[in-house]
């Protein structure tokens, strides 16, 4: 892959206009850094909800879903951090009081309710459409407009012409956790997005549930379930029935990869399994070498061969993600509290045969050693996580770009090539009209979903498209200087 050094496209710096196709995190960060560099610049929006700026992870969360890293970790480089904002917003003090005992009284270093970071991103956006800075299209773009012009058609027929567009499609709804035409999506209790509309409505309290996955999703859905007073019991499954690991406080860890880079994943793996073990003798949490970690993913990533990051996703990805996606304690109290009471039993292995039997959904379950269980559930929810092999997804956007062969899907099912932001078409060449940031771009970077990193990213492209000055060191370096754990 080539080396992201200065190559920002040049072409599209006297662009007059933009349109950024979706309006949740990346999206916004795209309209608040490209505008504040160049005012004067038309920049369109096209959202198909009915707010912009929280989009789902902010968005489609109730009061006990809370962000999983601390408020000093979510800074956006606007003019107004989140933890200023949260300062002068005196009326959330009630919903702070929790997290603040819980961190000893530092607001940096709390978990607050997500729907906050979401109304903060929302105010800013307000701002700019206020202003007339920012003209929001409320609609699906469906296809690309047919050369020689540039930019979107919507679902109703409207064309959003523009000079550069940015896909910032966030995530997508979950893949299905079986094989395609399995039968499993067609029974009557499968639930295979639980953040759409409406998704748990119809769930009684007293209804067993199997979740397929036992990350993140499954904790936000096990949680709204819980704060909805479902009493029922619930069963969560994986291939190896590992659930999120919690935040620490405290504690500091120095950077030791830089004397080792390059690696292979097996030596990344002792490496910090030897670090782990001198942390927890030094009376550190393990948590600190994970953070220690982070800001040098990008380089790691990056020196990898496609066989090295194959052999990484295969192996060793599930167990980084519970150590690097981790709940807030007051969280891990919660799911803790149910395995133990029995509500929630979190059960390892593949899901062998599914079949309906009279309102329920009957599901065999064989471990690794063959033993096989069989669970009954009035509802099967789908939280396998975020969809990302764009070489098959039905989105009719991607569709209509894979035909006019503007995007390349990446081997490894992670989303779309792209160099530095610039979108790589099917025969390699990188375009200087049209963009992608946040979770699309994660072939080149992995991990690209913190506010941060996406931060960071959006910069680097509004200086492209602003014809901003900008310094020359790789995005993969500047990663290196966002802060441990982002």
């Amino acid at each position: 892959m080539p080396d992201q050094k200065s190559m920002r496209p040049t072409a599209i710096a006297a662009a007059a206009s933009i349109v950024i196709v979706g309006g949740g995190l990346s999206g916004t960060l795209c309209a608040l850094h490209i505008l504040a560099a160049r005012p004067d610049l038309q920049v369109r929006i096209v959202e198909r909800n009915d707010r912009l700026g929280p989009g789902v992870a902010y968005g489609a969360c109730s009061d006990g879903h809370l962000l999983n890293v601390p408020v000093s970790r979510l800074d956006i480089r606007t003019s107004i951090s989140f933890e200023a904002w949260l300062t002068h917003k005196t009326s959330l003090h009630p919903d702070l009081a929790e997290a603040l005992g819980e961190s000893g009284g530092q607001l940096g270093d709390a978990f607050v309710p997500r729907r906050l970071f979401g109304a903060y991103l929302e105010e800013q956006i307000e701002h700019l459409i206020a202003s007339n800075k920012l003209i929001w299209k409320r609609g699906e773009a469906i296809a690309f407009l047919d050369p020689p012009k540039r930019g979107v058609l919507l679902a109703d027929g409207r064309e959003i012409a523009a000079g550069a567009v940015i896909l910032a499609l966030g995530n997508l709804p979950p893949k299905s956790p079986v094989r395609d035409d399995s039968g499993l999506e067609d029974l009557g209790g499968f639930i295979p997005d639980p953040w759409a509309t409406g998704a748990l409505a119809g769930i009684q309290a007293s209804e067993p549930i199997l979740f397929v996955g036992t990350g993140l999703t499954m904790v936000d859905v096990a949680l709204a379930l819980n704060a909805q007073g479902h009493s029922g019991d619930m069963t969560a499954t994986s291939r190896r029935g590992l659930l999120p690991t919690r935040h620490a406080f405290g504690g500091q860890w120095p950077p030791f990869l830089p004397s080792l880079l390059p690696m292979s994943p097996a030596t990344l793996l002792r490496a910090v399994r030897r670090e782990t073990e001198q942390a927890l003798r030094d009376g550190v949490p393990w948590q600190r070498v994970i953070d220690a970690i982070r800001p040098f993913v990008a380089r790691i990533w990056r020196s990898w061969s496609r066989p090295e990051r194959r052999s990484f996703l295969r192996h060793l990805r599930p167990r980084w993600d519970v150590v690097r996606h981790r709940m807030a304690p007051r969280i891990a109290d919660v799911i803790d509290a149910l395995v133990t009471e029995g509500r929630l039993n979190v059960v390892s292995g593949r899901l062998a045969r599914y079949r309906q039997a009279g309102r329920e959904i009957a599901i065999d379950i064989v471990g690794k050693d063959g033993e096989q269980q069989t669970v009954h559930a009035h509802h099967v929810i789908n939280c396998t996580g975020p969809r990302s092999d764009f070489g098959s997804v039905g989105t009719p956007l991607i569709v209509d770009a894979r035909r006019r062969k503007l995007i390349h899907p990446d081997a490894l099912g992670l989303g779309i090539e792209t160099e530095n932001c610039a979108v790589v078409s099917a025969g390699g060449v990188p375009s200087n009209w049209l963009f992608a940031v946040g979770s699309l771009t994660r072939p080149a970077w992995w991990e690209i979903t913190a506010a941060p990193e996406i931060t960071a990213q959006v910069l680097d492209l509004a200086a492209s498209l602003t014809a901003t000055p900008l310094e020359t060191s790789s995005l993969a370096d500047r990663f290196q200087d966002l802060g441990a754990g982002i």
